[in-house]
């Protein structure tokens, strides 16, 4: 009896033990499962942060994009600013001489602001006595008939007409426009130009006078006008006309031949030369227009340096 007691006893102990085994395994399992949830959670922040600790990273390392700032528009360039005074040759009219000099004008207004270009026309008709004459001159020698030249390039003397009619028509033109800054004269008007600019200078009517053109330039012989007398003084006196100037003379010219445009020179001072290869017309070829331009510019600069040297003073 004893003995069959004692074994369930044991049977009941050993029970108890694995119950107690079971207990402490689902305890530990328990206990894993726990841990495990600690750990995915503890491996979520640590990635996080891992993941922020990139982000920051990465974001350190990208350069930081600079603010735009506004473009600045390129400094304007201020450009020589002109009006310009056109006296025509002989035996022309208004359309004639602005088709000649419309190259030119072209040609300036892409290098400078042209203010004006004034294109006055000679008030004689080179045939007096015909009323639908359309042709313009500003001297001549014969006052019937200013078309009769013989001879005139032989002349030691000469009597001029209309030089009084041409000059009061200048006048009316010049006073209305002080502000002229280039005179531009070709063939007789290099003449006319010349003449009324020598008896006009110590007006002070051109104060704001750069610089002179001429184009095939031609001047007087000595004269017996009373009105022209001052022109023998040019002669005697000589560079009287101290305007930067710039003489044309084409190589080919067969109207004005060049011992007359070398008598002309004779009145001004500081001048310079460019000859083209042409007749007695005004050059458009862009190589000798490049020449003009840079005549221009340096004597304008040179201008410019003496008003700031005045200013300083």
């Amino acid at each position: 009896m004893e003995t069959v007691q004692n074994e369930n006893n044991l049977q009941e102990e050993q029970k108890d033990e694995q119950q107690q085994q079971q207990n402490l395994l689902k305890d530990i399992e328990k206990l894993n499962i726990y841990n495990g949830k600690n750990n995915n959670l503890e491996v979520d922040q640590n990635q996080e942060q891992s993941n922020n600790e990139m982000n920051n990273t990465q974001s350190e390392s990208k350069p930081k994009q600079k603010k735009k700032k506004p473009k600045q528009e390129p400094p304007k360039i201020v450009l020589p600013s002109f009006k310009i005074l056109v006296l025509h040759g002989f035996q022309q009219y208004y359309e004639r001489i602005e088709e000649k000099i419309q190259p030119w004008i072209k040609f300036f207004s892409k290098n400078y602001q042209i203010r004006d270009v004034l294109l006055p026309v000679a008030p004689n008709k080179t045939l007096p006595n015909d009323p639908e004459d359309p042709f313009r001159c500003w001297l001549a020698l014969n006052k019937d008939d200013p078309l009769d030249f013989d001879g005139r390039w032989v002349l030691t003397e000469a009597h001029y007409h209309f030089y009084d009619e041409s000059e009061e028509h200048l006048l009316e033109v010049v006073e209305k426009n002080p502000d002229i800054d280039i005179i531009i004269n070709f063939s007789q008007g290099s003449l006319m130009g010349s003449l009324f600019y020598a008896k006009n200078r110590d007006k002070n009517i051109f104060k704001n006078l750069k610089m002179i053109i001429n184009i095939c330039g031609v001047g007087l012989p000595k004269v017996i006008n009373e009105n022209l007398k001052f022109v023998n003084e040019l002669y005697e006196e000589k560079e009287q006309i101290e305007v930067p100037t710039l003489f044309l003379v084409g190589e080919k010219d067969q109207v004005v031949p060049f011992d007359r445009t070398q008598a002309l020179m004779k009145w001004y001072k500081n001048k310079q030369t460019l000859k083209f290869d042409g007749p007695h017309c005004i050059p458009k070829q862009k190589i000798y227009l490049e020449q003009v331009k840079k005549f221009i510019d340096e004597t304008y600069q040179a201008h410019i340096q003496k008003q700031n040297e005045k200013l300083q003073e």
